[in-house]
């Protein structure tokens, strides 16, 4: 795989030289010796004017500068047919061009080497790529039709003709071709041959181009990328085909010559665009933003330029004035014209090379539609950042939030100038997007506002992750007291009444064995059974009550009263007073429930107590307090607390109560619980 990376590479670069260094001595040629505008005479085979001839070379030197790189780039990074056509067609038309220069030079160097070969590849060197640029669209837009199969034969046949008769012919009085057929009757018959040729292509051109508007008319917005630049540049170049091969005759207008000659520096800005973005797709990334401007002021060159010589024209016939002013206001039409122009090229540009959705109306809206799509927390926002550095070409895109010390989510690896976008929502300040560029690139102007209108959509995005985490931690927070509640009931029925209710078994074994030989005691031994049955039975039905929801039971001061009864066959009093038990909410409900069961529970099995309050009030700073007071045993706060006491804090946390305990040895035990203002 290394080795055909290396293969590819090495041939793009003899592709790129063998086209731009024969442009570059061509052009080098002509301003070292200022040689002559018109070229030599014979060596062409077409029948245009020689006005039209003398720029065959300035196309040419466009041809190979713009084709060059771009059939070296394909070559690089997808081997493709298109890839070999261009730089033959690349190549060829640097030979050209230098062959132009090269003839006018041997009539200023007498003996120049290679005088003859060169100044005939004039003539031949353009003609096989030029003819084959007629069918390149056929390549780009789907499967290979029969109607396709012929057209491109069609088209091989013409290139091949064309270049034999080119390469072989032999002017009268021109310079020696080395490679030409020295018969009379063949020499005559090739003019009318390479017109029936390129009549036959520029057909063929036309046909293709009436095929790839239909294709582009049939498909769907999202399908077209790069496919009406496709139409719009071969357009361009069929008609300029059809201009330079018409013969020099009086009844053609000069205008159409002018034509011929501009067409096809229009048809290069569009043509090689919109082939490049097909054939490479997605791996046109890394070269993107370069493709992006060099076409965004490239168009707007030729638009400027073209436009200020249409406008001096109309403005001469229509003014009859000054050439002076006549320049400076089709000058200032342009200035003015051009930056809105500009901003409606770069949006077309952007869904050239980025795709559709690249602008910023429609980035903020398919982003707005993913909101709610997007993954939960870090993940969703870490997608986010990703499609706004994918739909940016940005180095790297970071999401922070206000009183984080590390961002939310980064993508890409920070590298230059960071750019710093602040989220707000309302009048909240939440975070701020950071972005970078890309290595030797910057953040533009028009990618910071855009980010700035989608700011809104990131904060939504924010606040989403941001509750998302706190329900996270509520559900983390709920699981541990679900845990540590069942550990507690585990401990209870392992240590409490499970070992109760074997000796309750065993006793009853006893009082079996008792009854016949000592009635009064299988009678006092049943009664103390059944009290500590009775007892056993009591501490179930509490550690039942503890695991009802409040939703099952709204009346808190009911299920209070109810406690109390289960706990008064044990020879406790326990009294409820809960007034104010309405004005709590329903976790704080549930929370003053299992506070209070525990606490009585603590109570009765580990303080001994006979007497137990419970009161639910409102105080005077309008704070409601739980109070539980019983007349145990008590204990010393340097104990460590229990799991009891451990779990009934955290209950009181969750609700954002304080719990206070005051207890001493032998005076009883008072919990206190804070639950805040009444009505809040």
């Amino acid at each position: 795989m290394m080795r055909r990376a290396t293969v590819r590479r090495t041939l793009a670069l003899v592709v790129l030289v063998a086209s731009w260094a024969p442009a570059i001595a061509s052009v080098l040629i002509a301003w070292a010796f200022e040689l002559r505008d018109l070229p030599v005479e014979g060596v062409f085979l077409s029948a245009s004017p020689a006005i039209v001839q003398s720029r065959f070379d300035d196309i040419g030197v466009v041809v190979a500068l713009i084709y060059g790189p771009l059939s070296a780039l394909l070559i690089a990074r997808r081997p493709h047919p298109v890839a070999g056509i261009l730089a033959v067609h690349s190549i060829g038309s640097g030979i050209a061009a230098l062959g132009v220069q090269w003839g006018l030079l041997g009539f200023a160097v007498p003996g120049l080497p290679l005088w003859g070969f060169l100044a005939h590849a004039a003539g031949w060197g353009y003609i096989p790529g030029t003819i084959m640029t007629t069918i390149i669209p056929l390549l780009l837009i789907g499967a290979i039709t029969p109607l396709y199969r012929a057209l491109i034969a069609i088209a091989v046949a013409c290139a091949t003709v064309g270049f034999v008769a080119a390469f072989t012919q032999q002017s009268v009085g021109g310079p020696l071709n080395p490679f030409a057929i020295p018969d009379a009757a063949y020499q005559e018959q090739l003019p009318g041959i390479y017109g029936i040729v390129v009549v036959i292509a520029v057909s063929v051109s036309t046909v293709t181009a009436v095929i790839i508007l239909r294709r582009w008319l049939s498909l769907g917005r999202e399908q077209r990328r790069g496919l009406g630049w496709l139409v719009t540049g071969h357009i361009f170049l069929t008609l300029s085909y059809g201009a330079l091969i018409l013969p020099d005759l009086d009844g053609v207008p000069g205008w159409v010559w002018d034509f011929g000659m501009i067409a096809p520096v229009v048809g290069q800005v569009f043509y090689p665009a919109a082939i490049l973005v097909i054939v490479l797709g997605s791996r046109v990334r890394g070269i993107d933003v370069a493709v992006n401007r060099v076409l965004l002021w490239a168009i707007l060159v030729v638009i400027a330029v073209s436009g200020y010589l249409v406008l001096v024209s109309v403005l001469n016939s229509i003014l009859d004035g000054e050439p002076y002013a006549v320049g400076i206001a089709a000058a200032l039409i342009v200035a003015l014209g051009i930056q809105p122009l500009r901003s409606w090229l770069q949006v077309r540009v952007d869904r050239l090379v980025y795709s559709s959705g690249a602008g910023p109306t429609e980035l903020i809206r398919t982003l707005g539609e993913r909101v709610g799509d997007l993954e939960s927390g870090s993940e969703g926002l870490r997608e986010l950042a990703d499609a706004l550095r994918n739909a940016y070409r940005l180095g790297s895109v970071s999401i922070r939030s206000v009183g984080e010390d590390e961002a939310l989510t980064v993508v890409g690896r920070p590298v230059g100038t960071v750019t710093q976008i602040e989220l707000r929502a309302g009048s909240s300040h939440l975070g701020w997007i950071d972005v970078t560029p890309r290595r030797g690139d910057r953040v533009s102007g028009r990618v910071v506002r855009a980010l700035e209108e989608l700011s809104g959509v990131v904060a939504a995005a924010v606040q989403l992750a941001r509750a998302n985490e706190e329900l996270e931690r509520a559900r983390d927070d709920v699981l541990a007291v679900r845990q540590e509640e069942r550990r507690v009931i585990r401990r209870e029925l392992h240590d409490g009444i499970g070992p109760a209710l074997a000796g309750i078994g065993f006793g009853l074994a006893g009082v079996s064995n008792l009854v016949e030989t000592s009635p009064d005691k299988a009678r006092s031994l049943l009664e103390r059974l059944t009290d500590d049955l009775r007892s056993r039975l009591t501490s179930v039905r509490s550690i039942v009550r503890a695991m009802d929801t409040v939703g099952d039971h709204p009346d808190l001061a009911a299920r209070l009263r109810a406690l109390a009864e289960d706990f008064s066959g044990a020879g406790v009093t326990i009294t409820v007073d809960a007034p104010a038990a309405s004005h709590l909410t329903a976790l704080q409900r549930e929370a003053a429930y299992f506070i209070a069961a525990e606490s009585v529970h603590n109570a009765v099995r580990h303080g001994d107590a006979r007497t137990i309050s419970i009161d639910i009030a409102t105080q005077l700073d309008r704070t409601i307090c739980l109070a539980i007071a019983d007349d145990g045993r008590g204990f010393e706060h340097t104990e460590s607390p229990g799991l009891g006491l451990t779990s009934m804090r955290e209950r009181a946390n969750a609700v954002d109560a304080r719990l206070t305990v005051d207890s001493e040895p032998g005076v009883g035990t008072t919990i206190i619980v804070g639950f805040g203002r009444a009505g809040a």
